[in-house]
């Protein structure tokens, strides 16, 4: 009976399997139904040219094997014919294995843009302004609360604007134009400057209805200095990501894909980041801990007025959907406190 040579042929059930070594890994070159086909298998692979690939894939044969002992290289036959690196380089100056692992086109290899870090203690959170439809009696609300607890950082979460004109959706009613959208977004984003000193701005999905027009890339931070037009510019902070992190402890952002049970989806990504999440997109209010009871999942409200949405304004009466509840949040020193009408008392803020 031929030797089994065990550096490069082991038993695989009823066959017999050939694998040759790549510098740590053996890669598999097939299972053979006889110690013969195994053999000259294995002649044929150490023979292969140095630039060729012989990891084609695997061959099965099903028929019994000669019944063999278990193949398992020992110390001193732990040797390979020759060891080559990723590229292909020969390692140890005799032809041998090249393996073939292919590069990302070019075109693919484009900059992300890395997650924003916000160093900040102290900070207020909104989103879903949804610009021209926003809530402008919250948004005083907002200012004036930050002056009252001389907070002068602000995240916007998403969905500044609306762009209800630029959506997929059928244009039942009539809808403000792209222009009219970015000028009054301008202003608005100009009168929080005037309380806050730093503004970080990230996108949502209605942020992004533009480029799903135009059906190609769009940088959101065009669409937000196309609304300041030059104003206060220095004191805005904008990310394409849907997500930030404040401090060391917070995630903040507007989920570009989003579950239907929000809520859990966000509870998992705070488990995985083992962080306290802040979300959006909902317009509901909600403050609930992970399963762990060690992370809190938070939903601010939103800062649209309903009654200038028309879907809402028109619909809501046999709407599927929860009523909306306007509000915001602050987080001071990590402790977060909700601001919405049945938690505040806004008469404390009056004069602000």
């Amino acid at each position: 009976m031929t030797e089994l040579d065990t550096r490069y042929i082991s038993r695989a059930g009823n066959k017999l399997r050939v694998r040759l070594g790549i510098e740590h890994q053996r890669a598999s070159v097939g299972t053979f139904s006889s110690l013969e086909q195994a053999i000259a298998a294995r002649d044929k692979a150490l023979a292969t040219p140095a630039d060729d690939t012989i990891i084609a894939g695997r061959i099965t044969v099903k028929h019994n094997a000669p019944a063999l002992q278990p193949a398992r290289a020992s110390a001193d036959q732990a040797h390979t014919p020759s060891h080559r690196n990723v590229k292909g380089t020969d390692t140890s100056g005799a032809s041998g294995v090249l393996t073939s692992i292919p590069t990302v086109p070019g075109n693919v290899n484009h900059d992300i843009e890395p997650p924003l870090t916000v160093d900040a203690e102290r900070w207020l959170y909104c989103s879903d302004l949804h610009v021209p439809l926003h809530n402008r009696a919250y948004i005083e609300r907002l200012m004036r609360v930050a002056r009252g607890k001389n907070i002068d950082t602000l995240v916007i979460g998403g969905d500044l604007f609306d762009f209800a004109s630029s959506s997929k959706h059928p244009a039942t009613e009539v809808q403000a134009s792209l222009n009219d959208t970015l000028r009054i977004a301008g202003d608005v984003l100009v009168a929080l400057a005037g309380v806050f000193a730093r503004i970080v701005v990230l996108p949502g999905n209605h942020c992004r209805r533009i480029a799903k027009k135009l059906n190609e890339p769009l940088d959101f931070d065009a669409l937000v200095h196309a609304a300041l037009r030059g104003r206060c510019a220095a004191q805005f902070t904008i990310t394409s990501r849907d997500y930030v992190y404040v401090g060391t402890r917070w995630l903040v952002g507007h989920p570009t894909f989003y579950e239907a049970s929000g809520a859990a989806q966000l509870a998992r990504a705070a488990i995985k980041e083992r962080r306290h999440v802040i979300g959006a997109h909902t317009h509901l209010v909600s403050l609930q801990y992970t399963f762990d009871a060690r992370h809190m999942v938070i939903y601010p409200g939103h800062m649209t007025d309903p009654d200038l949405t028309p879907y809402i304004a028109t619909g809501r009466a046999l709407s599927r959907h929860a009523e909306w509840v306007n509000g915001f949040v602050s987080v001071e020193h990590d402790k977060p406190q909700l601001y919405c009408d049945d938690l505040v008392d806004w008469s404390q803020f009056e004069g602000r």
